[in-house]
């Protein structure tokens, strides 16, 4: 087994372990092999969804215009699977570039804030390690969202928070936090310290909050169905 899956399958078993290599020695293999396996993915995620689900609601839509001919329901089906299709690689792309933002926002941070001399390609490979969550999220989410035909299924903090604070905006709106998105961040946090080699406690702190406000942020733009735990 090569070293740079041994890193990939130790960022969901010893993060620690895995982060301490990378801040030792970081090699480009550390952020493009895990950005490709997010990216593919994620392609491989909507090609799975997207056309089914767009079918489905255009599917919908027809059935409730009486004025459009039966013979013409092929043409928009057709229409929506190939919207579907091309939605799975503007998405995939999208989540690599998103990568890269992510890296260079905390790196900036990391570099004037904090005053580390961290690079950049070690605050990408922790970002991008920290991503493959998303597999994860993937290999669990998309059966449910397939059986429903839906875009998205997402599993939220919601059923977490006590009913007797439901209606507190703060805590509505912690309720759509997506449990990866959480585990994804909070990783992320875990591992920026690790390799920045922050001192000062208080900063690390910082930090890690820092990054698991990235998730609150997350849960703002969430979009698609949620599921709970109890």
């Amino acid at each position: 087994m090569s070293d740079i899956t041994k890193r990939m399958i130790g960022i969901f078993i010893t993060p620690g372990r895995t982060f301490t290599a990378l801040r030792a020695e970081t090699r480009h293999e550390d952020w493009w092999v895990p950005i490709l396996v997010v990216t593919i993915v994620a392609f491989i995620q909507g090609s799975l969804l997207f056309p089914d689900a767009l079918e489905k609601s255009v599917s919908d839509q027809l059935q409730q215009i009486e004025s459009i001919d039966r013979k013409n329901w092929s043409l928009y089906l057709d229409n929506a699977r190939l919207t579907g299709l091309n939605s799975a690689y503007t998405i995939s792309i999208a989540e690599a570039i998103g990568i890269f933002l992510v890296a260079v926002i905390y790196w900036g941070i990391i570099r004037v804030i904090f005053r580390s001399k961290v690079t950049y390609k070690k605050v990408l490979a922790v970002a991008s390690c920290s991503f493959l969550i998303q597999v994860l999220e993937a290999v669990v989410t998309v059966p449910l969202a397939m059986e429903a035909r839906l875009t998205r299924v997402q599993i939220r903090l919601g059923s977490w928070v006590p009913e007797s604070l439901n209606g507190v905006p703060f805590f509505d709106y912690l309720s759509l936090i997506s449990l990866f998105d959480l585990w994804k961040y909070g990783l992320m946090g875990f591992g920026l310290i690790i390799v920045s080699g922050i001192e000062w406690k208080m900063a690390k702190y910082c930090l890690f909050v820092l990054c698991l406000l990235s998730a609150l942020r997350a849960a703002g733009q969430a979009w698609g169905p949620s599921m709970g735990f109890k």
